[in-house]
């Protein structure tokens, strides 16, 4: 039997040599030569039938690999008594086989959908920083609003003082006269205050006993005030200038916002009413019950 297979040998490797033959065809002719059945030598090997007749028809495609094709090939050549070298040649060598095409396709699905994912938690990311900051700018507008408005009131109040000639300038004489002395200024200035204290605790006093029963506010320099009934009707939204006094006479309770509260003075049902202690940002908002 090994003369016939050497035999047979030296003619597969001629006719390869001349194109005819394939390695498949090869160990197909050893192996019926030999008179043995491709599940007797699928048995001997431990290999599946299906491996052998694709080994026979050079399907390579249902192996996992080159090496393991080769591999399996040339244990048959030596069940088969074939000279290894001439069948090998004839099979593909090198590189790992290539994946299938539908198997190529679901790991670049798979890839795909992993940047896919990706992105999307970039996306909602930057839409969550970009609200947060939304957030705390406008909450640094809204704290800043009431400072902004009690400014402008301020200059308002400058510009309407200035506007009445109320805007005095008593360190200089414009007849020509001798410049007044720092400590003549001074004492004007005391006395000055002196007057207008008196003069608000006369109006202060006299609008006690008036509106013991009500709200009485003056601005000892331009101010803003808004008053709402239990309704939430406005009944009050005026600015006041320098020296202005006003009275709310509606029955309680009354939401109160005071603008400048450091330059309003508030009386409820005829005593003094601190302003300081429900200010921010110098406006008071309170409820008078």
């Amino acid at each position: 039997m090994t003369e016939h297979m050497s035999a047979l040998d030296h003619k597969n490797l001629s006719e390869h040599h001349s194109g005819e033959f394939s390695s498949g065809k090869i160990l197909r002719q050893a192996r019926q030569a030999s008179g043995l059945k491709l599940t007797e030598l699928a048995s001997s090997l431990k290999v599946s039938v299906e491996k052998l007749e694709a080994l026979e028809s050079d399907d390579f495609s249902v192996f996992p690999d080159v090496v393991f094709m080769r591999a399996l090939a040339a244990s048959v050549c030596r069940s088969l008594g074939v000279d290894s070298i001439s069948v090998l040649a004839l099979m593909p060598n090198g590189a790992q086989a290539r994946l299938p095409l539908d198997q190529e396709s679901v790991n670049t699905n798979l890839s795909y959908k992993s940047k896919n994912k990706y992105f999307l938690f970039f996306v909602i990311g930057s839409v969550f920083l970009l609200i947060s900051v939304l957030f705390f700018i406008s909450k640094k507008i809204d704290d800043h609003y009431y400072s902004l408005n009690s400014s402008i009131d301020y200059f308002k109040g400058i510009f309407f003082s200035i506007d009445s000639g109320d805007f005095e300038l008593n360190s200089l004489d414009y007849s020509g006269s001798k410049k007044l002395s720092n400590e003549d200024q001074k004492n004007i200035l005391v006395e000055n205050n002196r007057k207008e204290k008196s003069e608000v605790n006369n109006k202060i006093s006299d609008s006690r006993e008036k509106y013991l029963d009500g709200m009485f506010f003056r601005a000892r320099n331009s101010s803003w005030i808004e008053v709402k009934n239990k309704e939430g009707v406005v009944i009050l939204q005026r600015t006041l200038m320098a020296g202005e006094s006003i009275e709310v006479s509606d029955k309680f309770p009354l939401f109160v916002i005071v603008g400048r509260a450091d330059m309003t003075d508030v009386f409820v049902r005829g005593l003094p009413f601190d302003l300081i202690s429900f200010s921010r940002n110098n406006v008071a908002r309170f409820e008078v019950n």
